[in-house]
């Protein structure tokens, strides 16, 4: 059990982690425009949920290269030391 946490918390798993998390809501706020397209999602509706996707798509990414940047760093002193 401890040897999966620490593999599941390493900071490459964390960080293909947030990509995938990244990746879904991008997708899925390109087929909610599909659906606003087709008429089948009310524009208001479409507004709303289109926001709060890509509002956590853009945090996903942010976060992802800010930790990448730090895991680069913490290598960097870790092989230096």
């Amino acid at each position: 059990m401890i040897g999966f946490c620490q593999q599941r918390f390493q900071p490459q798993n964390i960080l293909d982690n947030l990509r995938v998390t990244a990746a879904d809501a991008e997708h899925d706020s390109e087929k909610l425009a599909d659906n606003l397209l087709e008429g089948k999602v009310p524009i208001d509706d479409f507004l709303k949920q289109y926001m709060d996707l890509r509002k956590v798509s853009r945090y996903q990414l942010f976060y992802t290269f800010s930790n990448r940047e730090i895991s680069r760093q913490v290598t960097r002193r870790q092989n230096s030391g």
